[in-house]
């Protein structure tokens, strides 16, 4: 089974209020943290729940500028 890996904390605590855990956390030399989670469909699910969530408050701030 392999992992998905995001260094975005909001995702990482989307995931977390939807009951998904990491599986491990690594930092990289500048001391940022990746949190890594089994890569299976129900992360895939809300991954993409949050991605379109991301998406809808780009495009109303857009809307706002205009």
């Amino acid at each position: 089974m392999g992992f998905i890996a995001t260094d975005d904390r909001r995702l990482e605590q989307f995931l977390f209020v939807h009951d998904i855990r990491f599986h491990h956390q690594t930092k990289d030399e500048c001391g940022r943290t990746s949190w890594h989670y089994f890569d299976s469909p129900e992360t895939r699910r809300v991954i993409q729940e949050y991605r379109m969530i991301c998406q809808r408050r780009i495009a109303r701030k857009e809307e706002t500028h205009e």
